[in-house]
């Protein structure tokens, strides 16, 4: 996976634009595009987002420091026809401040919880409620402009996920299966009000505050969801608990009688 391969490029020194070359190749030495790359006259293959960045930042010369949050998001066109579409956090270096590390960590986890209340005939109106408690309960606040979309043969397609509290309520289509989307909140350490740079991409918070995401596609099944974006390593896991939870149930029965 093409943000397996970006972690590993994540390091004190090495600057924006050399990550980005590097999961160019990556992308395109495994026969996929980097949709960035000319969108919309996007000048890079990937968007590279530190500390006070909320999305769409431009990879450059600037290098990574020690103390740094940066967001990767990474979206690709692949030789079947399809996109796909994904971004996390990670803290740079040793020196990463306290305030920042729970930032990431909580958005993981409010991320992956509003992900785990979709399901067939569920709201998308759930998943922005879901998203403003959970940020409520931090301190925190969900970016209200920008939100995850549906996803396929088109990189953005309807309906549009909201991140906050009623954003889907105007058009609240229900969740069906086979229905593909991104559930990508942009969460900030303070408030989410942000302003768009002169490049015309870049968006920060407008009072300087952290700012971190995390981006899965989910796929609506019959009966509950996928995530098609996980990365291997916590597949596996989560099949070999799967096994031992079945397993202990088989167990328990047959102790029983």
């Amino acid at each position: 996976m093409a943000l397996d391969f970006a972690s590993k490029r994540i390091k004190v020194g090495k600057s924006k634009d050399e990550i980005d070359r590097e999961i160019h190749e990556f992308i395109v030495e495994h026969g996929a595009y980097p949709a960035p790359l000319n969108y919309r006259g996007f000048p890079k293959s990937s968007c590279i987002s530190c500390n006070d960045v909320i999305c769409h930042g431009i990879p450059d010369e600037n290098v990574l420091n020690d103390g740094d949050l940066v967001s990767i998001d990474i979206s690709l066109y692949t030789k079947d026809g399809y996109f796909g579409d994904a971004c996390r956090t990670w803290a740079v270096g040793e020196n990463v401040e306290q305030e920042a590390l729970d930032l990431m960590h909580r958005s993981e986890e409010i991320t992956m919880d509003a992900i785990d209340v979709c399901g067939p005939g569920v709201s998308f109106t759930a998943i922005g409620d879901l998203i403003s408690s959970k940020c409520e309960t931090y301190g925190y606040d969900t970016v209200r402009k920008y939100c995850g979309h549906s996803i396929g043969k088109c990189l953005h397609m309807p309906p549009l996920v909201h991140h906050y509290r009623g954003g889907n309520s105007y058009f609240d289509p229900v969740m069906m299966p086979g229905m593909t989307f991104t559930v990508e909140p942009m969460i900030t350490s303070g408030c989410e009000a942000n302003r768009l740079l002169e490049d015309g991409w870049t968006v920060v918070t407008l009072d300087g505050s952290w700012s971190s995401q995390f981006e899965h596609i989910v796929l609506i099944t019959e009966n509950g969801y996928e995530i098609l974006t996980q990365t291997r390593e916590k597949k596996e896991n989560e099949e070999e608990e799967e096994e031992a939870i079945r397993n202990a149930k088989m167990t328990t029965k047959s102790e029983g009688g």
